[in-house]
């Protein structure tokens, strides 16, 4: 185990976490909501740190990143537990799961770095659970990888405290925010959560200079109301503005809502014409391969980056091919001819 970072030591060997906004108040021997802080002695500790479910080697699409250093790939790793009680995670058995089921297994941070490295990734991706809940992994991590050129991508769910994440911000090159609607009773219902939490949570990326992306599941007849995704829509280019790539995600049925039906395409293709009347100018389709997931000038209408079917990136310097217009791409120093699909 080691000791946790975000905490406070109250009377009688009582420690309250200071991570994220569940601010748990746990008693010696017991552990907080997202199973992997525990209170020994009067002192809370990591259980997961060093200890990740496994690793896998992504296109930096998949995460999903469509407006950074597209064509890229990244090592991709979580652990156990989480601060959500989604009915629908597609990563249940480690993300509702207690540590012992690590099976023992070991990884430092600069053995993840090397991974990283020997895979001929751009960088790394802390998912699969919510990465706050290992943040002094993922802070010892993300550092060793700065070092050595690597960059670092969160996909989260927002729900951090403040403190903690501008901690990290130095090393934090991009973040995949993921909402679950836009409706507080159904964060209440069926991810056990506050979306006030999470509007917080967006407000604090806000800041950071990582680039950022937006990803909505919609699942259908519960966080599909239209005035909902207006809502979404509208909230997103307040606080992050019109250029940040937004993805309504297709649901299949899983975990704890098999019995709810898959999302159907034209919902899908619905929500996005919805963002897109409100303003946001890259709205994507996500769990679904159709031209919605290709990006195009929101100004002239044409084909600038290609993922259905064979991939290929039309951007010049970062500009429209036809009409010049500047593209928001985040691509560092690399100029890209073509890219693996993100399918």
């Amino acid at each position: 185990m080691r000791e946790a970072v975000y905490y406070k030591q109250l009377s009688r060997g009582i420690v309250q976490c200071t991570l994220c906004p569940w601010k748990c108040i746990i008693p010696e021997g017991e552990a907080g909501h997202c199973n992997t802080r525990f209170n020994k002695d009067g002192i809370l500790y990591s259980l997961v740190y060093g200890e990740p479910t496994g690793f896998q080697v992504d296109p930096v699409e998949k995460k999903p990143l469509f407006h950074f250093h597209p064509g890229s790939r990244v090592l991709s790793f979580g652990t156990q537990g989480c601060n959500f009680r989604c009915e629908y995670c597609c990563n249940y058995y480690y993300s509702q799961a207690t540590p012992e089921r690590t099976g023992g297994v070991r990884v430092k941070p600069s053995e993840i770095v090397a991974k990283a490295l020997e895979s001929n990734c751009i960088g790394i991706a802390y998912t699969y659970n919510e990465p706050s809940i290992f943040l002094e992994y993922a802070f010892d991590t993300a550092k060793l990888a700065h070092k050595k050129g690597l960059l670092n991508v969160f996909v989260t769910n927002a729900a951090i405290n403040k403190e903690p994440l501008m901690d990290i911000e130095p090393y934090l090159d991009a973040a995949v925010i993921d909402f679950k609607g836009f409706n507080p009773g159904f964060y209440k219902e069926y991810v056990n959560a506050e979306l006030e939490w999470v509007k917080r949570g967006v407000e604090y990326y806000s800041k950071l200079r990582a680039h950022k992306e937006v990803t909505n599941l919609v699942v259908p007849g519960l966080n599909d109301d239209p005035e909902e995704i207006k809502a979404l829509s509208r909230f997103i280019i307040d606080v992050l503005g019109p250029d940040t790539p937004t993805h309504f995600l297709r649901f299949f049925p899983t975990y704890k809502m098999k019995s709810v039906p898959e999302t159907p395409l034209s919902l899908i293709n619905d929500c996005c014409s919805i963002a897109e009347a409100e303003g946001l100018r890259y709205v994507y389709a996500g769990n679904v391969m159709s031209n919605r997931v290709n990006t195009y000038c929101p100004y002239c209408g044409e084909l600038l980056i290609k993922r259905a079917g064979v991939a290929e990136l039309r951007l010049v310097k970062g500009r429209c091919p036809k009409c010049s217009e500047h593209v928001p791409i985040n691509n560092g120093k690399k100029e890209l001819g073509s890219h693996p699909s993100a399918g």
